[in-house]
């Protein structure tokens, strides 16, 4: 507002505008979809446990913002079903069934990108084994259980329907409202704000198993599993760059390696998210404690 100038905010992802084109938010009905449907976020879903869950290419303790009650609420859950691309060693030991799913490069598909464009595309490689698409997997267990309108041949078909749905419906992304929020008082002491960031791969099932890539991110960005505060910050801690420290959030804790950079902002811990040695953290962005430790 001060400066004159504009706000423009990405998505959050490359198909978030299909998403909420087709109604595959809880607030927001479908097009045809019945009046009285509605449901939880998947935040909402883990947060309040449920007793039973579908999961659609989730790895709970990688994928999740909050890894340790996604991990907690599917260990408690009745029953889980997966629909998944890898073994994950906790849909392996929780999950009632797991069905194999083709990776995103061996199936067709459409995204609706920030600008309203569909982007159609088709799969460039065979499916491993037995694996299929996710969509015809889907498809097929609604025909096994007599369910209405599942007789898609294709992913173009269920393209097309949805089309026909919006065809009315302005697609271009509209104005956005402006909100001033007023800054928080950090709090004192070992209490920072953390900085969840997730490395670029690490961000889904496919680069995080591929060690060349992961080589390569140490190489250009170093070490991802540490603790980096700002100089400042660290001094007031009484900790050195190379110490090991203890990073407390809610009631979960992780012990990493301190790094000193300025980039991070002061009163403020970047640990990132979506790799194993922060797994059963809380959220990427909320209040941590830091405690230096004796290696």
């Amino acid at each position: 507002t001060l400066t004159g100038g504009t706000l423009s905010i990405m998505t959050d992802g490359a198909n978030s505008s299909g998403a909420w084109l087709a109604g595959f938010i809880p607030h927001r009905r479908a097009a045809g979809a019945s009046a009285n449907m509605s449901g939880l976020n998947a935040y909402d879903m883990l947060a309040k446990p449920l007793k039973n869950y579908l999961l659609l290419n989730v790895e709970p303790d990688l994928d999740c913002a909050n890894s340790a009650d996604a991990i907690a609420a599917i260990k408690q859950a009745d029953s889980v079903i997966a629909f998944s691309t890898y073994l994950n060693p906790i849909l392996a030991a929780k999950a009632d069934i797991i069905f194999p799913i083709a990776a995103f490069t061996e199936t067709s598909g459409t995204f609706v990108n920030a600008r309203g464009e569909w982007q159609s595309f088709a799969g460039v490689a065979n499916a491993f084994e037995n694996a299929r698409p996710a969509w015809k997997v889907l498809r097929v267990l609604a025909n096994f259980l007599h369910i209405d309108g599942f007789n898609y041949e294709s992913s173009e078909e269920a393209r097309d329907e949805l089309k026909a749905l919006l065809a009315n419906i302005d697609q271009a992304p509209g104005a956005l409202k402006v909100t001033t929020l007023s800054a928080k008082d950090q709090t004192q002491n070992q209490t920072l704000s953390r900085i969840g960031e997730i490395p670029i791969y690490t961000g889904d099932a496919l680069v995080r198993r591929s060690e060349p890539l992961h080589l390569a991110q140490t190489a250009m960005n170093g070490e991802v599993a540490t603790a980096r505060l700002h100089s400042k910050t660290a001094r007031l801690l009484g900790i050195d760059d190379g110490d090991f420290v203890k990073v407390t959030q809610a009631s979960s804790h992780v012990t990493l390696i301190a790094v000193i950079d300025e980039r991070v902002p002061q009163q403020a811990v970047w640990v990132a998210g979506a790799i194993a040695q922060t797994v059963g953290l809380h959220d990427l962005f909320g209040l941590v404690q830091l405690q230096k430790v004796s290696a």
